[in-house]
């Protein structure tokens, strides 16, 4: 069985209909459908599934227990219901989930898991089955969904009790603004633990922002930030004492005033980083003295502070969860 991708933007491996109808009933679509199968599971949503009692035993411990139990042969022998003749195991995961987790169980490649709330009750429902594979299988899954969407892949870690996939989930997050959290799996989680979420992303941001007040991570930079005067006319002196005089260019100032608040939203380097600062920066840094143009060096000193941003959300204590 072997592990595949996830993408949880690309589209869905199950086609919206999962099952066909029959006279007698739903039943599953390929290979679920399988005339030779000894056993039917059933599905919450009346959805059954004919598979091998010896292919699930070897997936499940939990399985081999309820396969244990003595199941009757055929309809007439009076003892539980039947389908087709076979004997009925009812469970309590709806067809998706179920099409998914006998998928993983057969010897075939390994189902690809592309929607969030598929992982997350995937993650309760191989628990559930202690089916330890699989669920190490679907984890790996998941660290790969944490890029495209961390709101919803810390909401499947805290639920499924995965406190390092949920804190690489909430680092991952101060890539987007609290206004940009959403997710429709927010509600499987109880306010205390969004709020953790929250309330880290607002400590970090603080901790990042305040660099722009801070000069304890300066360093001199040709051309835009020195501590004497490249040029009497555009540099100027820093409007915040500290216990270094630094001089730099007036567009170096307004850069680092402008991007405060951004970093208090998003405390995350790599935001400072964009081209979204420069555009009207651009004219501003052209001294008439010198004639150079001081904005062309400010990318150097935007990756300066995107490492002191780095490290100093480092600092910031990673949440505390209660499993």
């Amino acid at each position: 069985m072997s592990n595949t991708g996830v993408t949880t933007s690309s589209l869905t491996v199950i086609p919206t209909s999962i099952s066909t109808s029959k006279n007698e009933g739903t039943i599953a679509r390929t290979p679920f459908d399988d005339p030779g199968a000894d056993i039917v599971i059933r599905s919450c949503d009346k959805t059954c599934f004919r598979v091998f009692m010896a292919v699930l035993r070897l997936a499940s411990p939990i399985f081999a227990d309820m396969l244990s139990i003595p199941q009757p042969v055929d309809a007439s022998s009076g003892a539980g219901e039947t389908y087709d003749g076979l004997p009925v195991v009812d469970v309590s995961e709806d067809a998706r989930t179920l099409y998914y987790l006998l998928q993983w169980c057969y010897p075939m490649t390994s189902p690809t898991v592309t929607q969030m709330s598929d992982l997350r009750l995937l993650l309760l429902t191989s628990r559930k089955y202690a089916m330890d594979m699989f669920r190490e299988d679907l984890q790996s899954h998941l660290r790969l969904a944490i890029s495209s969407d961390p709101v919803g892949a810390y909401v499947a870690a805290v639920s499924n009790g995965l406190e390092d996939l949920a804190t690489q989930a909430a680092v991952r997050s101060l890539q987007l603004s609290l206004t940009d959290f959403h997710s429709p799996e927010l509600r499987h989680i109880p306010a205390e633990d969004y709020n953790v979420l929250v309330q880290y992303h607002v400590a970090c941001g603080i901790a990042a922002s305040d660099l722009t007040s801070k000069r304890f991570w300066f360093a001199p930079i040709p051309d835009i930030l020195q501590t004497s005067p490249a040029c009497n006319e555009c540099f100027i002196l820093d409007p915040r004492p500290s216990s270094v005089t630094w001089y730099a260019p007036r567009v170096l100032w307004a850069y680092l005033q402008r991007v405060g608040p951004t970093l208090m939203r998003q405390p995350d380097g790599d935001a400072i980083l964009t081209n979204e600062f420069l555009p009207d920066l651009h004219g501003q840094g052209r001294c008439p003295g010198c004639g150079k143009d001081r904005t062309l060096p400010l990318n150097d000193f935007g990756k300066l502070l995107s490492t002191a941003v780095g490290l100093a959300v480092e600092k910031v204590p990673k949440p505390v969860l209660k499993f």
